[in-house]
């Protein structure tokens, strides 16, 4: 806000240098005035003698009446009440152009506003606020009837009536129609506080000082009382806000210093060492507190750091055990699974085993009748004396070739139920053009009888014949094929049987 209106007031400056003619030079510097007015003193102060020199060359009487009213407002609102008095004795009322009564009315009104706060005696501030109020009256009367100006006045009149209600809710009735923050708001939010305060509503005469406040930050005006009184309300009654009530009367101060008001900085250095006191002495038992604070705040960094180590150390060393057991649990489950495998293949070998031996004793049963029957057949024979039909029977070869391929049958029966993929396997072994293919009908051929036999521990190509009833050559010859048509050398290849 502040920028702004700095802004504001350098293009004015600037548009001022840029023309010669007196008449806009006059009214630009009127509104430079108008800036300065509640802003700063010692500028207004300046734009109005160089506006003065300008009525003089044009020996303009009402430019220079209007400017000598314009000094009197802003020497009475700087607190020179006795400069403003000789001013305003020099005017003559009756001479004055009817469009400067208004200023007329409006710097007596102020000097004796100004006049009535300085004095503070029981003598001549009723005489000031006497001819302040029929001055607001004169104000009053060059205003619009319902204007926001016409109504603060008149509320102002009302509350020196003693109306505070009546006054109030006219204030109230008129807050709707400030559309913009203008000095007229902040006043009417002022005076609308005042009433609450004869009224003892603290809490809206809280609530209008703020508002007032804070349209004197929006404006900016650097002549404002609102700040001031907030902060000996905040001082007087809340003392937990000390902090607030400190920083707003030295935003207050310096407002006064900027403007260079000297009742304001008079008035408010009478307060500003309750509210600093006040303000350090909180300090004070804050800082107490604080070091105390610290103090046990310290200590108990020290505990929970101890605390935190002794902790940490303690994790780190579940974090060990967890990871031991963890390693336990793998190593558990790992021989677990290695055990449910054993087991399993315990279980399969045990019913292999006892499977084969039902097999075999069903085998071994079968040839015992089997030897029963020839030996009724040939008991038989001998009595009945038919010796030639026994000598046919025995050089047949009908039965041992059936008994040779049952036997054939129930050997590769038996080898596929220990070894369900014992050809898969073997042909793994062998060269892609070498493949070993079963016949219609077979289970296992020649070949991988011989190589079954070798699977099971018996490698004596001898052994191996009399159990296939082939000849010794013959299962020579086997193995020596079976070994040129696999995929390693000749001395590994039934190592590799072996170990399938």
């Amino acid at each position: 806000m502040i920028a702004a209106k700095e802004n504001k007031l350098d293009s004015l400056k600037r548009l001022v240098n840029d023309t010669s003619d007196p008449f806009i030079k006059y009214e630009t510097y009127n509104q430079i005035i108008d800036g300065y007015l509640w802003y700063r003193s010692d500028s207004a102060y300046a734009y109005i003698e160089k506006s003065m020199k300008i009525a003089k060359v044009l020996d303009n009487s009402k430019m220079s009446n209007q400017l000598t009213l314009t000094y009197s407002i802003m020497l009475s609102t700087s607190g020179l009440l006795n400069e403003s008095s000789q001013i305003l004795k020099k005017i003559n009322r009756q001479r004055l152009d009817k469009s400067l009564l208004r200023d007329y009315y409006y710097a007596q009104e102020r000097f004796y506003y100004v006049s009535s706060e300085f004095s503070h005696d029981n003598y001549y501030t009723p005489l000031y606020k006497k001819q302040e109020r029929i001055y607001q009256d004169s104000v009053r009367s060059t205003y619009l009837e319902n204007s926001v100006e016409y109504n603060k006045y008149t509320a102002n009149l009302m509350v020196n009536a003693g109306e505070y209600l009546k006054a109030r809710d006219l204030l109230e009735k008129t807050i709707p129609s400030l559309n913009k923050p203008t000095r007229f708001a902040a006043m009417i939010y002022y005076d609308l506080a005042g009433i609450y305060k004869i009224l003892k509503n603290d809490r809206l005469y809280e609530y209008y000082l703020i508002q007032a406040s804070i349209v004197d930050r929006q404006i900016p005006t650097k002549e404002n009382a609102a700040i001031k009184d907030l902060a000996f309300y905040l001082y007087k009654n809340k003392l937990q806000d000390i902090d607030r009530a400190n920083l707003y009367i030295q935003s207050a101060l310096n407002d006064a210093r900027f403007y260079n008001n000297r009742q304001r900085i008079l008035q408010i250095s009478e307060k500003l060492p309750l509210i600093v006191n006040a303000f350090q002495e909180k300090s004070s038992r804050e800082n107490i507190h604080l070091k105390y604070s610290i103090i046990v705040i310290s200590i108990l960094s020290i505990f929970i750091t101890c605390s935190l180590i002794f902790i940490y150390r303690q994790v780190r060393q579940l974090r060990k055990a967890r990871l031991a057991v963890d390693w336990l649990n793998n190593e558990l489950q790992f021989y677990n699974n290695e055990l449910q495998q054993l087991n399993s293949k315990l279980h399969h070998a045990n019913e292999t085993r006892e499977e084969n031996v039902g097999f075999f004793m069903d085998l071994c049963s079968s040839y015992i009748n089997k030897l029963d029957d020839y030996k009724q057949i040939v008991k038989s024979k001998i009595i009945n004396n038919r010796i030639n039909d026994l000598l046919k029977n025995i050089d047949s070869q009908q039965f041992a070739k059936s008994d040779k391929n049952d036997f054939f049958v129930s050997f590769d029966r038996a080898v596929l139920s220990l070894f369900p993929n014992f050809v898969d396997n073997v042909n793994k072994l062998m060269k892609e053009d070498s493949q070993l293919q079963l016949k219609k009908g077979e289970i296992l051929n020649s070949e991988l009888r011989v190589l079954a036999l070798i699977r099971l521990g018996i490698d004596s190509s001898s052994k191996i014949a009399s159990f296939l009833h082939y000849s010794p050559q013959t299962i020579y010859n086997y193995r020596v094929k079976l070994k040129k048509s696999s995929r390693f050398v000749r001395e590994d290849f039934e190592q590799q049987i072996k170990n399938m």
